[in-house]
């Protein structure tokens, strides 16, 4: 089952994932909570008009960002942060090549 399969994959990852991603990131990390970030947002905001510096708010929506990453740019990614190639090879056999079946009784 692919589902089972990425979550086995997803859990080799979770040790290594804090250390390796920025604190900002917060999706997908467990122990990290979105609303970390909306805490970080409203300190920032208290802490421009507490000593009135000109600024401007700026949103960025990545939403089904990894529906649209690059195969080539992941696996080099993946490499830069050392994962070893029968990881690399595992995740990608899982994407590269989807199929699905049907059961019908």
């Amino acid at each position: 089952d692919a589902k089972l399969y990425t979550k086995i994959l997803a859990r080799r990852l979770e040790g290594v994932l804090p250390c390796r991603v920025q604190s900002d990131q917060s999706g997908f990390i467990k122990g990290r909570q979105t609303h970390d970030n909306l805490r970080r947002v409203i300190h920032r905001i208290e802490k421009v008009a507490k000593k009135q510096v000109p600024a401007m708010p700026l949103a960025l929506d990545a939403e089904k960002a990894f529906d649209r990453v690059e195969w080539s740019f992941l696996v080099a990614t993946l490499r830069h942060f050392r994962v070893g190639e029968q990881f690399i090879a595992m995740v990608m056999s899982n994407y590269s090549s989807p199929r699905s079946r049907i059961c019908v009784n």
